[in-house]
């Protein structure tokens, strides 16, 4: 009896050992672990991390909480768009984890980046093991190009096998006139603009909604290009569609506002957007510039109005989830055309800066994310953007750096429609953003006397504008070239009392002191 009753007591001994020691391999110590979704994330990116809580009975403690991170640089703490300190974390019922999202912030240093739990509110009950994860921001190394880059441009969709213009020597000539001015100014390369989706007289078709130019005029023109020592380039114009609504191709539009209303870009004649939002145009775009790209003759391929073109807010919904914007308490009870016309209202009254900076940030990481879709089908072939150079372009969703992660070789800055006091404030604005080598930049100005404010000194002031923004679009050292914009412009356009060969003289000047 006695010894069944020991057996008792070792059988219950064990059992209840067994019992502590499982529930402590089943529980353990409480556990929180805050892990970056990536090691290594780019400028164009939201930083995401997850937030883990064990074992269950812990975790529960933590459901009702606002649970937030630091962001640390060397041990300082780093305010990110919009001057926000913090990363949020909310809770996701189906991962069964906190999830957090942080916007890099405008040509964040490189390096690692520590994130740190606020713990003010956070239950530390008993031994709890804290976990948290460092995550790195790096740049993308675009291509190769050589210092004093000079490019030439030609922004028409004309048949070039029907043009008949004069060339440098005063006698008109055929299509080979564009290579042959190239080659008198000094240029390094010709970019043409090949194919827009303006629907003018004719709907466009879904499968190839372009006007673009034939396989065998780009070969035609590349080949005379390359024989006269200048590299070739073609660009597309991206979100920005002329023509009629009837015969517009088949896009989500973005809605625009003025005077006080909204107007749906679907309905809007003459030139309207696509929306950012858009799921087939990347696409589309990818897909062409893919078709160019396997063209040997072609050595670049370029995008324009890769931007916001105009409005957008009807993104106000996916803006406001992103970028965690306050908003109205009614916000839930409010319609789509309500919601939009209270974007657009904040945006127009510019009087919150943090919105704004949010709303111009999320807007760059949204054209990023298109220019992300098309280097990777476009591969190695460089890749250029035209860029806007208000506000080093943040007034319409650009930013060079984020461009250059997305996969943009180039950023042709436009250094137009400003006069002497905006040109210098521009030109400082860039300055102050960005470090020499850290983009690819061109300094790129109008032949168009009129967009000069008439200047009486004409192609002077256009050699001295286009100087300046080489020698001062980065701290440190000047751009990697220029680019002038546009030949036609030269030919045809608003040349003031001068004449093509007074303006194209100056570009040859500008090309020379940039090369010596």
């Amino acid at each position: 009896m006695k010894q069944s009753i020991r057996q008792a007591l070792i059988l219950a001994l064990v059992f209840l050992g067994v019992y502590f020691t499982s529930g402590k391999a089943r529980f353990g110590n409480p556990r929180i672990t805050l892990e970056p979704i990536s090691p290594e994330f780019n400028h164009d990116e939201f930083i995401e991390y997850t937030l883990r809580v064990e074992p269950q009975w812990y975790k529960s403690k933590f459901l009702k909480l606002d649970l937030t991170a630091r962001v640390l640089r060397n041990g300082k703490a780093v305010r990110t768009i919009g001057e926000q300190k913090n990363m949020p974390f909310f809770y996701d019922e189906k991962e069964g984890r906190w999830t957090g999202k942080w916007p890099c912030p405008w040509n964040a240093d490189e390096g690692v980046y520590q994130v740190e739990l606020a713990t003010g509110s956070v239950p530390l009950v008993g031994n709890v093991g804290l976990i948290e994860k460092p995550f790195s921001i790096t740049g993308r190394t675009p291509a190769a190009f050589p210092n004093g880059f000079a490019v030439l441009t030609v922004e028409d969709l004309d048949d070039i096998r029907g043009i008949h213009w004069k060339g440098p020597n005063g006698e008109r000539g055929d299509w080979r006139v564009l290579v042959d001015w190239a080659k008198f100014i000094g240029a390094d390369a010709l970019w043409i603009l090949s194919a827009d989706s303006g629907g003018y007289s004719l709907k466009p078709a879904d499968d190839h909604p372009w006007n673009d130019r034939a396989p065998s005029t780009l070969r035609m023109l590349g080949k005379e290009c390359h024989r006269q020592g200048i590299k070739f380039g073609v660009w597309a114009m991206c979100y920005l569609i002329g023509g009629t609504p009837a015969h517009s191709p088949n896009y989500q539009y973005a809605w625009e506002y003025d005077k006080g209303q909204l107007i749906d870009g679907r309905e809007k004649s003459g030139r309207r957007a696509v929306s950012m939002l858009d799921p087939k145009r990347p696409h589309d775009i990818a897909k062409l510039l893919s078709q160019w790209a396997a063209i040997p003759e072609v050595d670049y391929v370029g995008l324009d109005y890769i931007r916001n073109a105009l409005g957008g807010f009807e993104m106000v919904d996916e803006f406001v989830k992103d970028m965690r914007i306050p908003v109205p308490d009614n916000w839930g009870t409010l319609s789509k055309n309500e919601r939009m016309l209270w974007l657009a209202r904040k945006k127009v009254a510019r009087k919150d800066d943090a919105f704004i900076d949010a709303w111009q940030w999320w807007r760059a990481h949204k054209t990023s994310h298109v220019i992300r879709t098309i280097k990777a089908v476009v591969g190695d072939k460089p890749l250029w953007v035209f860029t806007l150079s208000w506000d080093k372009g943040w007034q319409h969703g650009q930013d060079p750096i984020m461009f250059r992660d997305a996969g943009a070789d180039m950023d042709a800055i436009m250094l137009y429609q400003c006069d002497k006091e905006q040109f210098s404030t521009i030109t400082h604005d860039w300055e102050r953003y960005l470090r020499h080598g850290q983009v690819n930049l061109l300094a790129g100005d109008c032949i168009d006397w009129i967009l000069h404010q008439r200047d009486p000194a004409g192609p002077e002031e256009f050699k001295r504008r286009i100087l300046m923004g080489y020698h001062h679009l980065s701290r440190g050292g000047d751009a990697k070239g220029v680019f002038f914009h546009d030949l036609l412009r030269a030919l045809r356009g608003r040349m003031g009392p001068w004449t093509t060969q007074d303006w194209m003289k100056m570009i040859r000047e500008v090309i020379t002191e940039i090369k010596k």
